[in-house]
């Protein structure tokens, strides 16, 4: 109910969606954005709120002890995640100049949870690479037609048989992991060299 609801607001164009935007989206905008969007989210994931986030999905009962405010945390982090969606839907509406509320069913949401489980699930790289990766896959199967909804899918049950953790996994890329993040790392491989040595 809700859902026809939304679809047929006259302010937003009702059924038939937007028509005759103009075309605002170029690939200098959808760099800069690109960029912006790895820049929050790379601050986001390592501050205190984002470790809470990680807390939350490893244990929330243990969160909720650690005097993590569970439902807060969530409720940001849905509403950080929108608006990134948001940020996404516009550069796409001025792109093709037409958007439809059918254009966002069930198959984009698809798309999106096998670029995050191609690239890796808790890696910032490994989600942008995992974006690029089945973008192009998209592009060079296009002449298979509807057959290449039968490979996707496909894809996506191999993966997760053969590489649950997508292919960077939980490691992350220098680039996208902070300097006091990279020297600990460091250092605490160097100690636990240290101590495999000092071992009898």
């Amino acid at each position: 109910i809700v859902k026809s609801v939304l679809e047929n607001i006259d302010a937003v164009g009702g059924p038939r969606g937007l028509l005759g935007m103009e075309k605002l989206t170029t690939p200098p905008w959808v760099f800069f954005w690109t960029v912006l969007s790895v820049w929050v989210i790379r601050n986001l994931v390592y501050s205190n709120f984002g470790r809470g986030i990680w807390s939350i999905r490893e244990d929330e009962i243990a969160s909720d002890l650690m005097s993590v405010n569970t439902r807060q945390v969530k409720i940001i982090a849905f509403v950080v995640s929108s608006f990134f969606a948001g940020v996404a839907g516009g550069l796409f509406a001025h792109a093709i100049q037409f958007i439809n509320p059918r254009m966002f069913d069930i198959l984009k949401s698809t798309d999106v949870l096998i670029m995050v489980y191609l690239g890796g699930i808790g890696s910032i790289a490994g989600s942008v690479l995992g974006a690029v990766i089945y973008t192009l896959l998209l592009e060079i199967l296009r002449p298979l037609g509807v057959w290449r909804m039968v490979f996707m899918p496909l894809m996506l049950v191999l993966l997760m048989i053969y590489r649950p953790r997508g292919i960077m996994g939980l490691r992350e890329a220098r680039l996208f992991t902070p300097l006091l993040d990279r020297v600990t790392e460091k250092l605490w491989r160097q100690r636990k060299k240290e101590a495999r040595h000092a071992a009898p």
